[in-house]
């Protein structure tokens, strides 16, 4: 009777929000994890199972793997209910969630260009960093910093001294 969902994801500690301090007063973010990772789909802090299945379960997670067939089966029951009360417009939008997340591409990594990009690793401390962190064309070295990533934890897990002010205010 409802809709395939939009999208997964995985728990993202918010940087301001009470859930983020906790996460950082509990030790619980990875060491140099990075803003550009609070991105729903990498691990940035330590689950309770072990890190490897939570990888595994958030790589399968993303692309539904296992349950395309029984989502294309409620995609179609969804239709049959309701295509005598709902528009066309949105029926189509109410499939097209479905179709995105079925496809392993979209679901993964809408409009990424995947050639030549190293795989995503859905760990935060090997996560590569989108082509938007390179310079497309030679930049002096004093804008080099434009192009790094903010880190919101250092490297012993405590907030990065760049943000460490902005997140005490907010605290």
């Amino acid at each position: 009777e409802i809709t395939l969902p939009a999208y997964f994801t995985l728990a993202i500690p918010l940087p301001g929000t009470p859930y983020f301090r906790q996460c950082v007063d509990a030790g619980l973010l990875f060491p140099d994890t990075r803003l550009r990772n609070l991105d729903g789909v990498t691990l940035t802090m330590r689950p309770l199972d072990p890190v490897e299945e939570v990888i595994r379960f958030a790589r399968d997670l993303l692309s539904i793997r296992g349950y395309r067939r029984q989502a294309m089966r409620h995609m179609a029951g969804f239709m049959r209910r309701y295509r005598g009360t709902l528009e066309p417009m949105q029926l189509l939008g109410a499939m097209l969630s479905g179709i995105l997340i079925s496809t392993e591409f979209f679901a993964s990594s809408p409009g990424r260009i995947q050639h030549g990009r190293p795989r995503q690793t859905y760990y935060g401390p090997t996560e590569v960093l989108d082509p938007c962190y390179t310079p497309l064309i030679r930049i002096p070295s004093r804008y080099r910093d434009h192009f790094d990533p903010v880190l919101i934890t250092d490297r012993n897990g405590a907030p990065h001294p760049d943000v460490a002010e902005d997140l005490s205010a907010s605290a």
